[in-house]
Order: structure tokens, then C-alpha cells, then sequence
């Protein structure tokens, strides 16, 4: 449950550090993702309102022309439509991750995500620096203010769609948001009173988890609806980061480039941007305060003597080595790594924890050792 909270935390505080990037890009007159003006830009890019008359444009566009989706464009070479970009796609590319070619290609840092890194990680530390007497007191705030962005009724005219229920985001936030056999609920309910209804306690909070999902996939769906609608893609095509016949990590599509482009069509975009931003900030933190509890109070209480007075160095301490161990990932060549933290965690347990050991835990848990296979 260490090892896996650890891990977690590092790739959970990627996502935040992405975040607190589009957030204070929020803070302008225009979302930067909205238009096709920006040096990054290539001639594929289009922004939503053109994409939306070129749907059925599929001839080849001649050399030696302007491009009306991008008028900053003078192309001398043959461009498909079909290879066309959002310009919220081309944003989180290349001004977000300055996507490299390949994992063997880890390029340089980004200096705007590493200050955003270390604004997470200070976020992390104020929150947890006393424990959870301090996390008490965030949550108020945290845990229920993204019920009030999921309520608001306005925005553009959505169109629900239930295509989304054969795709595995609709099942895996139920499964997952329980956080069962990581450590947070075990660390969390150990500092619950003795008497605690713990019974009341193991009933509530898995309905009110799946209602929330269920609340808050209502409102993502409608939005990938309305972009699905609005451009006349599939709903999976929607989140997805691909160019051309090239595919790309598609992980945070969603949330970077699918949802952000939904929200530059609202009137006021950059505020309601920033409410949004600021939102999953707050689900973010909360996130993170059940795994690195877990992490921090399980050395704490192994080793009570030299740890339990010093815990708010130690919690200090422990945001510094996860700092330290996420730079990879806010390089160039970062996303890569992203991806084999998203999918390929059981790498982790085959060849480094070691398939044998693993086969004689589930023995000691079953009474039998299962194949190999």
C-alpha cells in the first residue's frame, strides 16, 4: 500500500501540476486555447467554430494557399483536412507538454510546469504539514465546493450523450474513488474515535461515492455531447489526442482538451475557466491527502520514536523526494512516462516487486499459489 501510495502521489501531482498551469493561463481577456494565433500553432490547427463548417470537407486542399481556419498559415505544401487540429489539442501538445517524438526523447524541463510542480507540492505540504488535524479543516472547503461548479444549470446547449457507458471512464471512477486495498480509508478511519459507527460509516460513504460519480458523469457527458454534436466526431474521438494517422497518449484528454475546449464556446470563458480549474484543484488535494497520509503516518508509526515528534519535517522531507521523483515527467518526454504510470503499473509488480513474491502473497491470502498465467 506504501509503494502503490507513493507512486500515485507522484502521477497524481502531474495531473495537478497541469492544473495550476491552465489556471493561471486562465487569468486573461482570452483562454489561450481558443484561437490559433499563438506561436506553437501549425497549419493544422483549427479552432471549434470553423472545424464545425469543414466537417464534410475531405478533398485535398492545393500548395500555394491561406487556410481560412488559420490565416496566419501560408502553406506551400499539400494539408489534409482530416489531419486538422483543435486548437485546444495543439495548445496542450505543444505549449503544455512540448511533446517530444518518443520516450527515448525525454528533452528538457518546463520551467512553467516545474514552478506549477512546486506549487503543488507546497499546496500538499500546508495542507498535511499537521497531519490531519489540518487536512480536517481543508476538506470543508475542498470536498464540497465541486458540487456547486457540477450544479450550475448554464453553459452551452448541451446534448447528453450514452455512447459514453460502453467506454471504461464511466466504470472506473466507482471503482477506483473507493481507493479499496491503497491504504486510505485504513489510515483515515484510524484516527476515527474508538466507539465510531463504523458500520454507518462503510454504508454511507460508498453510496454517496457512486451518487457523486453518477452526479458528476451526468455533467461530463452532456459535455462531450455537445462537443461530439458540435463537430460531428464520434464521442471517442472526442478525447482523444490523435493526429492524423499518428496516435499520441490520450489519457487527459478529457479534462485537457475535450472539457477546456467546451468551456471556451460559454460566454465569460475565462472565468468560468478558472472556476473549473479551481475545482479540480480541490478534487485533486483531496485525492492526494488518503494516499500521502497513508504513506507518511505508516513510517510515523513504525518508527514512532524518531518520527512522531518530528512529523511536520518529515512530511516536509517526503514532498521533497516526490518532488524530486516527478521532474521526469514535466519533461518534454514527460507524458510518455505518464502513460506507463496510467496503464502499465503491473511492470512495476512483474519485474520489480517480483512476479514469485506476488504469487506467495495472494497464497498466503487464498491458501493456494495461482498459475503463472
Amino acid at each position: 500500500m506504501i509503494i502503490i501510495s507513493g507512486l500515485v502521489c507522484i502521477y497524481y501531482n502531474i495531473i495537478l501540476t497541469w492544473v495550476i498551469y491552465y489556471l493561471v493561463l486562465s487569468f486573461a481577456a482570452r483562454v489561450p486555447w481558443d484561437s490559433c494565433d499563438n506561436d506553437f500553432n501549425t497549419c493544422n490547427c483549427t479552432e471549434t467554430r470553423i472545424e464545425e463548417h469543414l466537417r464534410n470537407l475531405t478533398e485535398q486542399l492545393m500548395p500555394n494557399f491561406t487556410w481560412p481556419a488559420n490565416p496566419r498559415c501560408n502553406s506551400s505544401t499539400p494539408l489534409h483536412v482530416n489531419y486538422s487540429q483543435t486548437s485546444s489539442n495543439e495548445f496542450w501538445r505543444y505549449s503544455v507538454l512540448k511533446q517530444s517524438d518518443g520516450i527515448d526523447n525525454l528533452g528538457s524541463i518546463h520551467w512553467g510546469l516545474l514552478l506549477s510542480l512546486i506549487g503543488a507540492w507546497l499546496l500538499i505540504f500546508a495542507c498535511l504539514c499537521k497531519g490531519v488535524k489540518s487536512v480536517g479543516k481543508v476538506v470543508y472547503v475542498t470536498a464540497t465546493s465541486p458540487y456547486l461548479f457540477l450544479a450550475y444549470p448554464d453553459g452551452p446547449q448541451l446534448h447528453a450523450t450514452w455512447k459514453l457507458g460502453r467506454h471504461p471512464i464511466l466504470h472506473h471512477p466507482g471503482v477506483f474513488a473507493l481507493g479499496p486495498a491503497w491504504g486510505g480509508l485504513i489510515t483515515m478511519s484510524s484516527f476515527n474515535k474508538f466507539k465510531n459507527n463504523c458500520y454507518r460509516d462503510a454504508i454511507v460513504v460508498p453510496i454517496v461515492n457512486c451518487l457523486t460519480s453518477i452526479f458528476g458523469g451526468f455533467v461530463i457527458f452532456a459535455v462531450v455531447g455537445f462537443m461530439a454534436h458540435k463537430t460531428g466526431k464520434e464521442v471517442s474521438d472526442v478525447w482523444s489526442t490523435k493526429s492524423g494517422s499518428r496516435a499520441h497518449p490520450a489519457g487527459p484528454g478529457l479534462v485537457f482538451v475535450a472539457y477546456p475546449e467546451a468551456i471556451a464556446q460559454m460566454p465569460v470563458a475565462p472565468l468560468w475557466a478558472i472556476l473549473f480549474f479551481l475545482m479540480l484543484i480541490t478534487i485533486g488535494l483531496d485525492s492526494q491527502f488518503g494516499m500521502f497520509e497513508t504513506m507518511t503516518s505508516s513510517f510515523v508509526d513504525e518508527f514512532p520514536r524518531y518520527l512522531r515528534k518530528y512529523k511536520t519535517p518529515f512530511v516536509g522531507l517526503m514532498c521533497m523526494v516526490e518532488f524530486l521523483l516527478g521532474l521526469p515527467l514535466i519533461t518534454q518526454g514527460g507524458i510518455y512516462i505518464f502513460t506507463i504510470f496510467d496503464w502499465f503499473i503491473l511492470i512495476v509488480i512483474c519485474y520489480v516487486y517480483g512476479i514469485h513474491r506476488f504469487r506467495a502473497d495472494i497464497e498466503l491470502m487464498l491458501g493456494y499459489k495461482p498459475g503463472h498465467y
